[in-house]
């Protein structure tokens, strides 16, 4: 409710205002193309093309995300100048997914949960950032835009690189069985499964990422 009631009154003041509106920029999630479970080695990518089942959620994740955006309608259809930022999952060794996972991996217990073939579609807080902003200053940039960065790992490959980076081993799994009975419903769509995502437009619209791989990232949580 706090992001599809808020996301409607702006939607709805825009319409509104008609051609004195100001340029709307919502931020929802890739959630919305739907999580997939056990993709094979090389899964289709998702871009902005992709094809959102709407009315036909997936699961939770991307109910919530169909909903947040179908709230941008209203000033949509009154050809108001809306641009819609899917985030991926935001990286930083301080806060999110990262913070979880760091101490396991320094404590050399770090490994893939579940089959591991799950994707993971990610961006570094930096150029999430940078990319906002990029969009910000272009108000030709309307429409969908996909701000993860372009190499999406699969689970086994993302754990292995920061088992690397901190000089740690990577052997075993988690089950998922364990991870259901923990976290229940949600250990399916938050860690059991994924997406592999690209940013074709942003890419095509000329945007450089300063962290295109997992090791070109500063990890440590002292910096």
């Amino acid at each position: 409710d706090s992001r599809v009631e808020t996301t409607s009154r702006l939607a709805m003041l825009c319409a509104s205002l008609q051609e004195r509106a100001p340029r709307l920029l919502n931020a929802s999630a890739i959630g919305i193309y739907g999580c997939h479970e056990n993709y094979p080695e090389q899964p289709q990518p998702v871009d902005e093309s992709w094809s959102v089942p709407w009315e036909q959620p997936r699961d939770f994740l991307s109910t919530v995300g169909q909903a947040w955006e179908s709230a941008l309608m209203p000033a949509i259809e009154k050809g108001c100048a809306v641009t819609v930022m899917r985030f991926g999952v935001v990286l930083h060794p301080k806060f999110g997914m990262l913070q979880k996972l760091l101490p396991t991996v320094k404590f050399g217990i770090g490994n893939p949960q579940g089959t591991g073939q799950q994707m993971i579609s990610w961006i570094y807080i930096d150029d999430l950032v940078r990319a906002i902003l990029f969009l910000l200053d272009d108000a030709s940039c309307q429409g969908v835009y996909n701000l993860v960065a372009p190499g999406a790992l699969s689970n086994n490959a993302f754990m292995q690189t920061l088992c690397q980076k901190f000089h740690r081993p990577c052997f075993g799994r988690t089950p998922a069985l364990l991870l259901k009975l923990v976290l229940g419903e949600m250990a399916n769509e938050l860690i059991l499964s994924g997406n592999n995502v690209v940013p074709t437009k942003l890419l095509q619209r000329g945007f450089t990422f300063k962290h295109r791989s997992l090791t070109e990232c500063p990890l440590s949580d002292k910096k």
